[in-house]
C-alpha cells in the first residue's frame, strides 16, 4: 500500500480556477503529512508512523518490506530505550559470580552511562561509540585518563556484548561496535622483583605470611588463589600444589568466602620449588592452620558453610581480606627498603612467569602454569620477555635446514638422462 497523504482527501473538488483538485483534510497544514500503514509480524497490530515527505515515506515503506522479508524486521520505537536503562536491563540478567557482576555494573555507572547513558539505543552509531573511546582516554578535572587495556576490557567486555544483545532483542537492527579503532596496548613492561628482592621482602614481611611470598613466587598464584589455599591442597610427598579455589570477597558484605577459580584452566597443579616447600613446612609447623568456619560457594547451586583449614589468616585467626592484606604488604615493602607503591603481589605472580620464560619454557607450559584461559593472554601479556637468542636465532635453524636439504640433494642418484630433450 502506497503511502497515505493526510493533507488530503480521495474525494476532488473544483478548485478557484475551475479544475478539479483533491479536497483538503482539517489536517491540512498541520502535521507530518505522510502515514504508512503495515502490520508488525512480531504483535499482528497495525503501525502508523508519520513523515514530512513522500520520499522519507517510500523508504521507510520499502526499507520495511525488504527487513520484514529478510526477517530482520525491528519496531521503531523500540529502540527509543535509553542506553542507560537497557545497561542496567543487561547486567541484572548476567549469570556472573557476586564480585564479576559488581565489577560490570561499577563499568556502566562509571564510564558507561556518563557518556552514553541518555541516548536512545536506536542513535547509537559506530562513530558514537568512538567518540566514547576518545572520552574515555581524556583525563578531566574530575577524572583521570582510563589506561589502553581498561578501555579495551570495557569495549570488548560491556559494549560489545550489550550491544549484540540488543541486536537479538530486536530493539536495534545492527552492531554499532564495528569498525572501532581501540587504543594499542603498550609492550609488556612490569616491575619486576628480583630473587634477591622477593628473598628480602619475605624476611621483612610479618613472618606469619613469609611463606605467602614464597609461595606466590615459585608457584604463581593468584591472590585469590593463595588465601583460598587449605592444608589438604599442599602434597609435599609429591612436591605439587593443587590450585582449587580461591578466596574472594562479597561486594555487598564485604565478607570473604570461597569460590570457584576464575576461569576452567584455573584449576590446575603446580610443581612445588624445594624453597617454597621448605617455607611451607616451617610455617605450618609455627602457625598449624586451624579450622575457621566460612562460607563455600564453590559449587554456586549449592552454596554451604564449612570449616576450612586455610594456610593463611589474618592475625585474628580470621579469613584474609583484600584491605588487611595490603596493609601487611605494605609494611613488608617498606621495611624491606623497596620502592613503595611500585610492587604488588601480582609482581610475584610475573616474577614466576618470566622466571619460567627465561628459562626456556614455551608459551602452552606458561600458560598451563598461570592458569591463563587462552595461549594467546599469555602471549600479550608476556611477549616482550621472551629472549631473543641470537645463538640459535631464525638463521642459524634456517641455515641448518638449509644445509640439511643441500646435503640431501648431493647424495640423491643423478638421471643419466638429465638434460636430454
Amino acid at each position: 500500500m502506497a503511502p497515505q497523504d493526510l493533507w488530503h482527501l480521495k474525494k476532488t473538488v473544483k478548485g478557484p480556477d475551475g479544475k478539479e483538485q483533491r479536497a483538503r483534510s482539517k489536517r491540512y497544514g498541520r502535521g507530518k503529512r505522510w502515514r504508512v500503514s503495515y502490520v508488525d509480524p512480531h504483535t499482528g497490530r497495525t503501525r502508523n508512523p508519520s513523515f514530512r515527505t513522500l520520499a522519507e515515506a517510500e523508504r521507510f515503506e520499502n526499507n520495511m518490506k525488504a527487513d520484514i522479508s529478510r526477517g530482520k524486521y525491528v519496531d521503531p520505537k523500540a529502540g527509543q530505550i535509553l542506553v542507560e536503562d537497557y545497561a542496567d536491563q543487561w547486567v541484572s540478567r548476567l549469570q556472573k559470580r557476586p564480585g564479576t557482576n559488581y565489577k560490570y555494573k561499577s563499568a556502566v555507572e562509571n564510564h558507561i552511562k556518563p557518556v552514553l547513558g541518555r541516548l536512545p539505543m536506536a542513535q547509537v552509531r559506530s562513530g558514537t561509540i568512538q567518540d566514547w573511546v576518545t572520552d574515555r582516554r581524556t583525563a578531566t578535572n574530575d577524572r583521570d585518563a582510563l589506561a589502553a587495556s581498561t578501555i579495551r576490557t570495557i569495549y570488548s567486555g560491556v559494549l560489545y556484548p550489550m550491544f549484540k544483545r540488543a541486536v537479538t532483542d530486536q530493539l536495534i537492527a545492527a552492531n554499532p561496535c564495528v569498525d572501532i579503532v581501540l587504543p594499542e596496548l603498550p609492550e609488556g613492561e612490569y616491575d619486576l622483583p628480583t630473587a634477591d628482592q622477593v628473598s628480602l621482602l619475605a624476611d621483612n614481611i610479618d613472618n606469619a605470611y613469609r611463606a605467602a611470598i614464597h609461595l606466590a613466587a615459585g608457584c604463581g598464584t593468584r591472590a585469590g588463589e593463595l588465601f583460598g589455599l587449605e592444608l589438604d591442597a599442599v602434597d609435599f610427598l609429591r612436591r605439587v600444589v593443587h590450585i582449587r579455589q580461591q578466596l574472594v570477597m562479597s561486594p555487598t558484605s564485604g565478607r570473604p568466602y570461597l569460590a570457584p577459580l576464575k576461569t576452567r584452566t584455573s584449576k590446575r597443579t603446580i610443581e612445588l620449588p624445594t624453597f617454597a616447600g621448605e617455607a611451607l613446612a616451617s610455617h605450618i609447623a609455627l602457625h598449624p592452620p586451624e579450622p575457621v568456619l566460612i562460607w563455600d560457594r564453590t559449587n554456586p547451586d549449592k552454596p554451604r558453610q564449612r570449616k576450612a583449614r586455610l594456610l593463611f589468616l589474618d592475625l585474628n585467626g580470621k579469613p584474609m581480606c583484600g584491605t588487611r592484606w595490603a596493609k601487611f604488604w605494605a609494611a613488608g615493602v617498606e621495611q624491606a627498603g623497596l620502592p613503595v607503591g611500585t610492587y604488588t603481589t601480582t609482581s610475584l605472580r610475573h616474577f614466576f612467569a618470566t622466571a619460567l620464560i627465561y628459562a626456556g619454557k614455551n608459551v602452552k607450559t606458561v600458560q598451563m602454569a598461570m592458569g591463563h584461559a587462552k595461549p594467546t593472554i599469555t602471549l600479550e601479556t608476556y611477549l616482550g620477555y621472551w629472549p631473543d637468542d641470537e645463538r640459535n636465532g631464525t638463521r642459524a635453524v634456517i641455515d641448518a635446514a638449509f644445509t640439511a636439504l643441500s646435503g640431501a640433494s648431493r647424495t640423491q642418484s643423478v638421471p643419466n638422462d638429465l638434460g636430454r630433450t
